[in-house]
């Protein structure tokens, strides 16, 4: 349940591209095949915190191109929220522009890449099949990236989400595990 900051700086220019791809990692995120790496010349922070079968993260960094991590015995999308500037989300459909404080869910299994520009600015949710102790009878496949409407539920889970990045690290061990 700790709290985990990132800063690109904070490593030796040879070893931030594999830890930008640990951070990633985390957030059930890996880069999009292609894509310029932010630790390789970009500056990048991340601001992580999870528990078991959830985690939350705010980054920033320079654009590249992200992907979900796929994860064998995991069907739950990955959450994504640009907050700052629009994405092209890719996927075997095509290519759609996708403004900011619009809600993705990212398939992990399935071919879509989010590709942000001029810069990435964003909250991953990333749950896992740990997170429900084996409650949901039925798991949703999600085939295709999905854009969530927006209005209504939507709009409340997606301001939670980005209120809780905001926060992460003033929380409290006890905070996030009632959060999470």
């Amino acid at each position: 349940m700790s709290f985990r900051p990132f800063t690109s700086e904070s490593y030796p220019q040879d070893d931030r591209p594999e830890a930008w791809r640990d951070v990633l990692s985390a957030a059930g995120l890996k880069p999009a095949p292609a894509s310029a790496n932010t630790a390789d010349g970009g500056h990048a922070t991340a601001s992580h915190r999870q528990a078991p079968g959830v985690a939350l993260t705010r980054i920033a960094a320079s654009a590249q191109g992200i992907s979900p991590l796929l994860l064998p015995n995991e069907d739950l999308p990955v959450a994504l929220l640009p907050v700052e500037d629009g994405v092209v989300l890719a996927s075997r459909t095509g290519h759609r522009i996708i403004p900011a404080g619009r809600l993705l869910l990212l398939p992990r299994h399935g071919d879509c890449s989010v590709l942000f520009q001029p810069a990435m600015r964003a909250v991953v949710l990333s749950v896992t099949s740990d997170a429900l102790h084996g409650r949901i009878a039925a798991r949703p496949r999600l085939a295709e990236p999905h854009v969530v409407a927006p209005g209504g539920f939507a709009d409340v889970f997606a301001r939670t989400l980005e209120a809780s990045a905001r926060v992460l690290e003033t929380l409290d061990d006890a905070e996030w595990a009632t959060l999470a």
